[in-house]
């Protein structure tokens, strides 16, 4: 019964971790115009599920942060993955409903402290092998994302200022005929780079893009794939290590987890990305460009050496550097909330796998 439960509550993290996360990636392309929230959705969605995937390779050092080393010896692992993931989705889903960006590696490690102190006191938790793994990374990564994100901005923003004029322009320009009855007619296309009031205008056999919106989707892209690469792991640990599905290979595990942050996205993305793109600071594309490629950048270092960093933390920290940095003006009110979101979502998870694990036991 508890195998089987567990299997619903780590999907129903998972769907909780799209629902909040699918924002940290696309929140800028909708802030900056370049894309609606359902074509950004898709477009994050799509990316995220392919760094799960990725995952598979590239987070065997994430997997075994979250599968041990956190916790004393002693403990029933399927009966604590479950408190575990019921904690950290709880406060996830009431996070989400709310338009609030949180961490769902925040709340795993706050719910994990919580379960731990239900079953054995302040004991049951490996406080020395939680600070150096997942706490201080975690407390760490936010003002390296400002910082970054504060000194780069003038300096990129400085190199990309002549792109904002550019446009890729595609045009179908003529048909090649076929050479006998068997063959496709084969149509010739041209690609050219230029500025934005010499390309054609949109039609049937054409269409334009500025060249700062494709490097914003790209970067946006990259931003979700690595946030699919570096959660992926922490939420497969909980199954993994739960060591109840040996039957199981990795891969159905890692796709299990994959399919729960694509529904979660799609259904319940939009409260969070409403707040992150449009309540905290205006953005343009090429500032959307530089807050993704800096977020992609540390949060797939941390995905390779194994450093559980935040996603949310990372993006929010870079959207708010840039804005000081711009001088578009930040709605401090706004980061207040985002913060003490961030500040009672340890606890609060905690509190909830805490709970649960005193109804198990």
């Amino acid at each position: 019964m508890i195998e089987s439960v567990l299997f619903l509550i780590v999907f129903l993290l998972a769907f909780s971790n799209g629902a909040n996360d699918v924002s940290k990636g696309i929140a800028t392309l909708v802030g900056s115009g370049a894309a609606s929230i359902q074509r950004a959705t898709v477009w994050g969605v799509v990316t995220t599920a392919l760094g799960s995937v990725a995952a598979i390779v590239f987070g065997g050092l994430l997997l075994k942060v979250f599968s041990k080393g956190l916790l004393a010896d002693g403990f029933d692992p399927a009966q604590i993955a479950l408190a575990v993931a019921a904690g950290a989705a709880l406060w996830v889903l009431i996070a989400s409903r709310l338009g609030l960006p949180v961490s769902t590696t925040h709340a795993i490690v706050g719910a994990i402290i919580g379960a731990g102190l239900a079953s054995f006191g302040g004991d049951g938790v490996s406080w020395s092998g939680l600070q150096k793994k997942a706490l201080l990374p975690l407390l760490i990564s936010p003002f390296v994302s400002f910082g970054i994100s504060y000194i780069a901005f003038p300096y990129f923003n400085k190199r990309f200022a002549s792109s904002k004029e550019k446009c890729l322009c595609v045009e179908q320009c003529e048909i090649v005929p076929a050479t006998n009855a068997f063959a496709f007619s084969i149509p010739v296309v041209s690609i050219v780079a230029g500025n934005v009031e010499t390309c054609p205008p949109a039609s049937v056999n054409s269409f334009q893009m500025k060249l700062t919106d494709t490097l914003h989707f790209f970067s946006s892209g990259l931003t979700s794939f690595a946030r699919g690469l570096n959660d992926t792991p922490k939420m497969a640990a909980l199954l993994l290590g739960a060591t109840v599905f040996g039957s199981q290979s990795n891969l159905f595990i890692y796709f299990l987890v994959a399919i729960g942050i694509v529904a979660g996205g799609l259904i319940g993305g939009r409260r969070v990305i409403e707040t992150l793109s449009q309540k905290i600071t205006s953005l343009e594309p090429v500032e959307g460009f530089i807050s993704n490629a800096i977020t992609a950048l540390l949060v797939m270092t941390g995905s390779v050496f194994g450093l559980p960093f935040s996603t949310t933390h990372v993006s929010t920290s870079s959207i708010v550097g840039i804005g000081v940095a711009s001088g578009n003006g930040v709605q401090w009110k706004v980061v207040r909330d985002i913060l003490l979101a961030w500040l009672v979502t340890l606890p609060s998870a905690g509190i909830a796998a805490y709970a649960v694990q005193k109804l198990l036991t």
